[in-house]
């Protein structure tokens, strides 16, 4: 419409002009090569003006019709995004729902136009492994990291968790080992490594592990301790086979925290048992209990067979803090036993069973009986302790607090 106001405009002034043009004096001589031509100046001009006008006539033409081309273009572009995004949406709502193959049809086929390719091709992974699919699930992470190579950490955070979930642990492996050399700071990869190393029972991994997730804060105090805790009796119990000398060596190259924990310090007491260092068992456990009280490594001190008269002297001060401790009497019966003071022994039992009946303390009750002479009274003990253990293996009952099963 534009265009036509011109043009009748151009031929008004045309029309206006015209009469005062055609009297202009002069002539312009154009000259190529040895040919001349010679051009009235009104005609000159007028020709002029009407290059002018076919110029902008086919300016606007073409304008219009590329306008028109790109306006189109745009319209399908602008479609196939709308409907890249909506089956992206209905892809993200199968995934959800558990549906893995509309899932995946729908996130791959949204990817060929959608603007979130990245998205389309991480959730068709899942959707893929999930369905057992592994081949296509690396595919489509391939083609995510093709999609966008500045989120490789995204992509291979993925990749690691799917692996994790499907058991592919060495494979997840050599995939977090690559995003710690890429990325040797992010929290989310150090916490997955230590967790995949937890699952290897790799600790010493997991304690060299340990200065960068406290650095970096990707566990909290608390779990920090638990999982230092945690790798330093794994190591203990792989030691038990390597001989005493490699377990005390991993022991003392324990943190000080480690080696306070009632958990570590029973199980290197229990290892030294084993392997029949009776004194260095004893001297942990002493030291330990006159530190802080925990009734598992009281139990454990009665297990000990280093100097029984010196143990049960040593039990005897402790019984002044804890006068009616049912686990204490109780070493205290099996140190008695060890001593041959039959009758002491038969007192602290007595006084155990009093305060909370336990199978064990039966057992140790009917062998004082015995070397007292008094069979009839140890066979009821006995009968007395079968019923408690028959008791306790019922459903839904456990053993007694503070007095834990032997491992």
């Amino acid at each position: 419409m534009r265009l036509r106001w011109w043009i009748l405009l151009a031929l008004i002034a045309g029309l206006l002009l015209g009469t005062f043009i055609k009297d202009i004096p002069g002539f312009i001589v154009i000259a190529v090569g040895t040919t001349t031509i010679e051009v009235k100046l009104w005609i000159a001009i007028a020709l002029f003006i009407l290059l002018l006008v076919v110029s902008a006539f086919v300016f606007y033409l073409l304008r219009g019709i590329f306008g028109t081309t790109g306006r189109a273009v745009r319209r399908v572009v602008g479609r196939d995004q709308k409907q890249g995004r909506r089956k992206t949406l209905d892809g993200m709502i199968a995934l959800a729902e558990g549906h893995w193959k509309t899932c995946e049809d729908l996130m791959v086929s949204a990817a060929k136009s959608s603007d979130t390719q990245l998205i389309n091709y991480l959730a068709a992974a899942q959707a893929a492994q999930e369905q057992g699919k592994e081949k296509r699930r690396d595919e489509y992470l391939r083609l995510a990291h093709r999609a966008q190579p500045d989120a490789q950490i995204a992509v291979g955070l993925t990749q690691a968790h799917l692996q994790l979930k499907q058991g592919q642990l060495e494979q997840a492996l050599a995939t977090l080992t690559h995003l710690k050399s890429v990325a040797p700071h992010h929290p989310h990869v150090l916490k997955l490594l230590q967790r995949l190393h937890q699952r290897l029972q790799d600790w010493e991994s997991v304690l060299q592990l340990l200065p960068k997730l406290r650095k970096y804060r990707v566990l909290s105090d608390a779990e920090l301790l638990e999982l230092e805790t945690r790798a330093t009796i794994g190591k203990l119990q792989q030691a038990d086979l390597q001989g005493v000398d490699r377990i005390r060596e991993i022991y003392g190259a324990a943190g000080k925290q480690p080696r306070q924990q009632a958990a570590v310090i029973h199980e290197y007491a229990e290892l030294l048992i084993r392997h029949g260092a009776w004194a260095d068992a004893e001297a942990v456990l002493r030291e330990s209990l006159n530190r802080q009280w925990h009734e598992e490594l009281v139990l454990l001190y009665g297990q000990v067979r280093f100097e029984p008269q010196q143990q049960l002297e040593t039990a005897e001060r402790w019984l002044k803090r804890q006068p009616n401790n049912a686990a204490l009497l109780l070493t205290l019966g099996r140190l008695s036993l060890a001593s041959q003071l039959w009758g002491k022994a038969k007192a602290y039992l007595e006084k155990s069973l009093s305060l909370r009946p336990a199978p064990e303390t039966y057992l140790e009750l009917a062998a004082a009986l015995e070397q007292l002479e008094q069979n009839q009274e140890a066979l009821n003990v006995y009968k007395k302790g079968l019923t408690e253990t028959q008791r306790l293996a019922a459903p839904g009952l456990s053993s007694h607090p503070g007095l834990p099963s032997p491992d």
